[in-house]
């Protein structure tokens, strides 16, 4: 619990607004939350539960996709500026 909270902090700064997200009914291990902070930088965290590797597609609301795999007991951080 150190550590994630340790991530959140690093890339959810002080000010930011949280996003609404969703997650595929299939991808149980998953859990994910989006915010977009002062700096107008979305920070997307992603937390894989599942020992495998899970492939994710990232959609936002222009329909921009990014595809990266998740590796299995890991959280990860998707950090993007919208245009």
């Amino acid at each position: 619990m150190f550590y994630i909270l340790g991530h959140f902090s690093k890339f959810v700064k002080p000010g930011s607004v949280r996003l609404t997200t969703s997650i595929d009914e299939n991808q149980n291990a998953l859990r994910a939350l989006a915010f977009l902070r002062p700096d107008n930088v979305t920070a997307l965290v992603i937390f894989n539960s599942d020992s495998s590797n899970i492939t994710v597609n990232v959609e936002d609301d222009s329909n921009t996709v990014a595809q990266f795999m998740v590796e299995g007991d890991s959280i990860n951080t998707l950090l993007y500026i919208k245009n």
